[in-house]
């Protein structure tokens, strides 16, 4: 949750930028390479998510210490958890994707 208010708070940042920008290009283009750096941290934390929210934890299920119960119990836990990051996440990449395509056509974000 805190990571993701995090990239909110700068998503938030860069599109008041954007605003500001009123339309110059050179702004525009600095904006634009900002808000396709974060998709793509955003995109790669959607990718590592993707095993552990189908309910499969690859790094619980084959860990050493842990019996097959214990690591079906700790997954059933974490599951909701992840699950609600991820729609953060995706939603965050929505965002920042519109300001991106915004940014890119010299248009008000």
């Amino acid at each position: 949750d805190r990571g993701v208010e995090q990239v909110q708070y700068l998503l938030a940042g860069l599109f008041g930028r954007a605003c500001r920008a009123d339309g110059d290009p050179e702004e525009c283009r600095a904006l634009a390479a900002e808000a396709s750096s974060l998709r793509k941290v955003l995109t790669t934390q959607l990718q590592s998510l993707a095993g552990t929210t189908s309910g499969s934890l690859p790094a619980l299920r084959d860990h050493l210490w842990l019996s097959p119960p214990d690591a079906e119990r700790a997954a059933q836990t974490l599951g909701p958890l992840f699950s609600k990051v991820r729609r953060g996440l995706e939603k965050l990449t929505r965002e920042c994707v519109t300001l991106e395509v915004a940014l890119e056509r010299n248009t008000e974000p």
